[in-house]
C-alpha cells in the first residue's frame, strides 16, 4: 500500500536510507541559518535541557524576509527571565516568529 510521507517526522524510513534525517533528504534548510548565518543557542530552557530544541525548516524555493533573533544563553541568565513574556507566552519554548517569502 502506498503511503504519505510523514509530515512532522525529521528522522525515519522515508524514502532512502533510514539513518538520513528526513530534513535532509528533503533538501530543507533551517530558516535561521539562513537568516541569521548560525543556529540558535537557544530555543527551550527546562531545568533538565537548556539549548536549541526547536527549528524552522524552509525548502530551496522559500526566502525568509525577516525573523526574531533568539536570546543567547547568557543574555537569558543575565536577564534572569527564561521566558520573555510569561503572562502571554507560559511555555519553556521560545516563541519563533519569522516571515517567509514563497
Amino acid at each position: 500500500s502506498s503511503r504519505s510521507p510523514p509530515v512532522c517526522q525529521m528522522s525515519g524510513s522515508v524514502g532512502g536510507s533510514a539513518k538520513t534525517p528526513l530534513a535532509v533528504r528533503m533538501n530543507l534548510k533551517s530558516a535561521y541559518e539562513q537568516k541569521f548565518g548560525r543556529h540558535p543557542e537557544l530555543t527551550t530552557h527546562t531545568q533538565e535541557f537548556t539549548g536549541a530544541l526547536d527549528h524552522a525548516f524552509i525548502s530551496p524555493h522559500v526566502s525568509v524576509k525577516w525573523m526574531l533573533e533568539m536570546p543567547s544563553i547568557e543574555e537569558m541568565a543575565k536577564s534572569g527571565r527564561w521566558t520573555p513574556d510569561r503572562d502571554n507566552e507560559p511555555s519553556d519554548h521560545l516563541l519563533q516568529r519569522l516571515v517567509i517569502a514563497v
